[in-house]
């Protein structure tokens, strides 16, 4: 988000539109919270732990590289129902956190964390790519 000085005592938010250059996850840091990220839903489900709901998603980027991606239930509706499997969004103004627990569902450092700010819009882009990499066992 960008600011705009006017006065000393005042100070407008220009923020920042589909329009303007998206970031990859590769580039994202925790010392921010104003990202814009262009994604692919791959994949998104609802968790329950300890009576707690939250939704959660695993988001490719145009290069293809995974974030993980949670919603709590406080947004779930305003900013999770947007979010379909197979669709292009732009998400702005969110926290990185460090991605950690017993189960990793991708191998990106950090996770993305949506909070009140949080924006999803649609975009237009169409790329049918299913971004697998699949493991030898």
């Amino acid at each position: 988000m960008a600011t705009k000085k006017i006065s000393p005592s005042m100070q407008i938010q220009a923020s920042k539109g589909p329009n303007e250059k998206s970031v990859l996850f590769g580039d994202l840091k925790p010392w921010k919270n104003t990202w814009l990220v262009h994604v692919k839903v791959l994949h998104a489900w609802k968790q329950y732990i300890q009576s707690v709901e939250t939704m959660e998603f695993v988001l490719a980027d145009e290069t293809g590289q995974k974030i993980h991606a949670t919603c709590k239930q406080t947004y779930i509706e305003s900013k999770g129902r947007i979010l379909t499997v197979g669709a292009w969004r732009y998400i702005q103004n969110f926290q990185i956190t460090p991605a950690g627990g017993a189960y990793r569902t991708t191998d990106h450092t950090w996770k993305i964390v949506f909070n009140q700010n949080t924006a999803v819009t649609r975009s237009n882009h169409v790329n049918d790519e299913l971004y697998l990499n699949l493991s030898d066992f």
